[in-house]
Formats: structure tokens, C-alpha cells, sequence
């Protein structure tokens, strides 16, 4: 464990803390804690203050991992047999309960929770882009005018976005009708749709950040970054990793002012920043959380 901090109380602080797994997705409540899923059947929680713990065990390793606005965490695991693949999502509330599980016959390999009443996801098979109803558990397989080829979804109650599979292009389709397709910049690794619908797309190969406008639907490539690789907002800032720097930057949005927040450990291939403006990312190659505290809510020793 590693932990940046002045002794006057109102300095930010950085943490870093170690896991027994590789993180691959995580996602952060009001609270201050990070989830974290890697390679193995548990999902960890992990405070600010370095607690970690079991916060479920699943049947199979969990495959993503996404939080809805009242703070429930989802999980996405497959179980396989001889006949049929099974993939379930699970709704998990803040205190470990499972709230709901959702089972579909064919394989998922990604979610977006745009809201606790609905979920987007890629098939595995046809990479058919699924909307799943998270209150009669209906799934549509097909949804929209995505097609076949989607490679990874994110989505807000105000729009949804698909990554194509083998081509730098995104598809956009807006709710409740609307939909564009836009060529994006190279490396594309990751968006983030807002409650608005505006959508920020780093593009790693490019060193650029790609900007769809919710209301014009036009791109704005903004001024780079080193090698951005994963990306969240909160009023207006962007929080953008740097996957080799292995730094979090601030870009202000309406004057493309970045400037450096802290550094991470090995690989931040994950971010995510709470309503306070706690930033927790999740280092894949350090085995590792960092979080960023800000000095209004560190209160820090």
C-alpha cells in the first residue's frame, strides 16, 4: 500500500492498494467504494481507507461489472453445459444481498446498466446488440439499428453507443428514436455516455478524444492526451487515464485546459469518479486500486 497525502487535512490523497486478483472492471459508489472485478468468482469492495473484502462469490468468473443510479452493482457471469450456455445478470444492493438475477440462453459478453430499469448488452454469438428489461427480465435480442458487429456497449437513459467489432467506428442511437453512425479516431477503448447524452470517446493509436454532442450530433476531436485509454466525467470534467504515463488527467470541457491529477500505479485501465469527485482506477498490471480523494471529503491522517 502506497498513500500521498500533507498532514494538513485539507490536501487530497492518493492511495494505492494491492489485490490478490488482476482487476479487469470497476465501479465506485457515493460512498468511496470501489468494486472490482478480475480473475477469479469474487467481487472485491474496496474502501478509501484500504478495507478490503468478499463482497460476493459467483458460481463463475464475473465477466463485467456495472453500478445503476441507487448504487446496486451488477454482475454478468456464464455457466456452460452441453447443451446451452447460460448468461446471468445479477443485481446485488449495497449490502451484499442479491436483488435480482437475470438469466438469458446464449452468451453476453458485455453490459451497460443505463438505468435500474434497463440494460444493453453484446451477444456473443452474433454480436447483436441486446436491450435487457430489468423489470419483466425480457431480453430483445436484435434492439435498434446496430446490427451485427457490436464489440462493446455504453449507454445513459438518454442514448446508447456501440463500439464495431474490427473497425474504429461507433454507432450512436438515441431514446427514444435517433441514430447516427460516426468514424472515430483511432484505438478506441473506451466512452462514457452521459445523463445528457453527450458521449467522450478516447482514442489511444491517436492521442485524441472524440466529443458527440447530444443535442447536433456532431464529432469534436479535442486536444489530446498520452495514450488515453479510459475516461468518466463529472460537471463538466473529464477524468481521463493515461494507460503508459500511468497518470489521471483533468480536461476542462469548455476550454480543453488538461492538466495532470495524480499518478496511478501500472496500467489504470479503469476509471471511475463518484458525486463527490472520489476518483478510484483500476491498475491491471500493478494488481492494484488507486484512489484520488479530494480535500474536501479526505479528511485523511
Amino acid at each position: 500500500m502506497s498513500r500521498q497525502h500533507n498532514s494538513a487535512l485539507s490536501d487530497p490523497v492518493v492511495a494505492t492498494y494491492e489485490l490478490d486478483v488482476m482487476p479487469s472492471e470497476l465501479v465506485l459508489d457515493d460512498d468511496g467504494n470501489a468494486y472490482v472485478i478480475g480473475d477469479s468468482e469474487k467481487v472485491m469492495r474496496v474502501t478509501k481507507d484500504g478495507v478490503v473484502t468478499v463482497f460476493a462469490t459467483l458460481p463463475a468468473a464475473s465477466l463485467d461489472l456495472d453500478i445503476d443510479e441507487n448504487g446496486n452493482i451488477y454482475t454478468l457471469h456464464r455457466t456452460e453445459s452441453a447443451a446451452v450456455t447460460e448468461s446471468v445478470l445479477t443485481r446485488f444492493t449495497k449490502n451484499g444481498d442479491i436483488d435480482m438475477s437475470m438469466a438469458v440462453n446464449f452468451p453476453v459478453d458485455h453490459i451497460a446498466v443505463a438505468s435500474s430499469k434497463v440494460a444493453y448488452a453484446s451477444q456473443g454469438q452474433t454480436r447483436s446488440l441486446v436491450q435487457m428489461d430489468l423489470e419483466t427480465r425480457i431480453s430483445t435480442v436484435g434492439w435498434g439499428e446496430f446490427g451485427d458487429g457490436v464489440a462493446e456497449v455504453f449507454a445513459s437513459p438518454t442514448a446508447v453507443a456501440a463500439f464495431q467489432a474490427n473497425a474504429d467506428s461507433m454507432i450512436v442511437q438515441r431514446i427514444p428514436a435517433g441514430m447516427s453512425t460516426h468514424q472515430t479516431c483511432l484505438g478506441l477503448s473506451d466512452a462514457k455516455v452521459t445523463e445528457s447524452g453527450k458521449i467522450y470517446v478516447p482514442c489511444s493509436s491517436s492521442e485524441q478524444i472524440l466529443v458527440v454532442d447530444e443535442k447536433s450530433d456532431e464529432a469534436l476531436v479535442m486536444v489530446g492526451i498520452f495514450r488515453p485509454w479510459a475516461v468518466d466525467e463529472k460537471d463538466g470534467t473529464l477524468y481521463v487515464t493515461s494507460a503508459v504515463a500511468n497518470k489521471v488527467f483533468v480536461m476542462d470541457t469548455a476550454t480543453s485546459a488538461i492538466s495532470e491529477l495524480f499518478a496511478t500505479d501500472t496500467q489504470p485501465l479503469e476509471i471511475d469518479v463518484n458525486a463527490n469527485g472520489v476518483v478510484a482506477t483500476a491498475n491491471v498490471a500493478g494488481k492494484s486500486v488507486t484512489f484520488y480523494t479530494p480535500a474536501s471529503t479526505s479528511g485523511g491522517t
